[in-house]
């Protein structure tokens, strides 16, 4: 009965010894083991029985010992497992596999949780846009790419950071753009000088440079102005005064006067009378596409303002380096010229 008291001691402090343990950042497997649950321990003190003392006079007192309180030591906390995360897994499609000369490649990341993607075309960088499944970039292939491969490099991480760092190869074909002849009246030949070509070249590069982040077109592109194909995309052209170049665009026949319409929704870039292309109209579309319209005789829109597809934004004219009355269409994907009878036919992204 004597050693009563010295084991709730014992049993008190182990208890408080093993909350201290699993105290501030947890427990690990090893405290578990060491620190599980101890089953309530008692400490009974029995009183010690008191010698009665009596007086002279006929009243007792008793004298009666307190019990101690009972000890009980405290149970371990347990250690919430953490939850097992799942792999970042990825799968990367070309489409198409092989891409023609002036023509548009479009590269789809599929992930099976948020990623944020960097990467280029050889040393170009690329601009991809994310969605909660999948990331992608539309690219445009240069009419003088180098045919045969070429490599996508890319940079993927996750919001966990989790990265990876992949190549992937393209392979460019070539396209037969054939070639032809111009010959510009005398009076325009001055539009054909090196430095007002390379003026209005920067104004413009300046303009692609701009990136909008959101896709702004719906569906297929349709065709700005029903008429006659004059001079296709690609074509390499000799002028009369000995210089050459490749037709950037499509041409369209055309009565002065004819309506041009905005071949997909998006936003006026530039609304503005250039010497070379004459009264011209550029469209953001968003991800780096752009459509431009030039030679118009007359400019509905303002920069700034949204445009829809099918909406009006000028008239078929014949100004700026023109040999007679037509609309120059011509597509740009991050600032490289591509067909744009490609996006009346294809759905990108599919």
């Amino acid at each position: 009965m004597k050693d009563g008291l010295p084991r709730a001691f014992a049993l008190l402090t182990l208890a408080v010894l093993a909350s201290l343990v699993c105290s501030g950042t947890g427990c690990s497997v090893a405290n578990l083991l060491l620190l599980q649950p101890t089953p309530t321990a008692t400490a009974t003190l029995v009183p010690t029985p008191t010698a009665t003392y009596t007086p002279t006079h006929t009243a007792t007192l008793t004298a009666t010992a307190t019990p101690t309180p009972t000890a009980t030591a405290t149970p371990t906390p347990t250690c919430t497992p953490t939850p097992t995360v799942e792999p970042l897994r990825l799968a990367v499609n070309l489409h198409p596999p092989q891409v023609s000369q002036g023509h548009t490649l479009w590269i789809e990341v599929l992930s099976n949780r948020g990623i944020m993607v960097t990467g280029a075309l050889d040393e170009r960088s690329l601009f991809f846009a994310s969605e909660p499944d999948r990331t992608w970039a539309v690219v445009g292939v240069s009419v003088l790419a180098e045919p045969g491969a070429h490599s996508v490099q890319l940079s993927i991480a996750d919001r966990l950071g989790v990265s990876i760092s992949t190549t992937v190869p393209v392979m460019v074909v070539p396209t037969d753009f054939g070639s032809e002849q111009i010959d510009i009246p005398s009076d325009r030949l001055n539009l054909l000088d090196p430095e007002v070509l390379r003026v209005e070249a920067q104004r413009l590069d300046r303009v692609f440079a701009q990136i909008t982040p959101q896709r702004l077109w719906q569906g297929p592109f349709i065709w700005p102005h029903n008429g006659r194909i004059t001079s296709p995309f690609g074509v390499f052209r000799t002028y009369n005064s000995g210089q050459t170049s490749y037709h950037g665009g499509i041409d369209i026949a055309g009565e002065v006067g004819a309506p041009i319409v905005a071949a997909n929704g998006g936003h006026v870039a530039l609304a503005s009378p250039l010497q070379v292309r004459g009264r011209a109209v550029i469209l953001d579309h968003g991800w780096g596409v752009y459509s431009g319209y030039y030679h118009l005789s007359d400019v509905l829109v303002s920069e700034g303002q949204e445009v829809a597809q099918g909406e009006c934004i000028g008239h078929l004219g014949d100004t700026g380096l023109s040999t007679g009355a037509h609309l120059h269409w011509e597509m740009r994907v991050g600032g490289i010229l591509v067909d744009p009878l490609e996006w009346t036919s294809r759905q990108i992204p599919e």
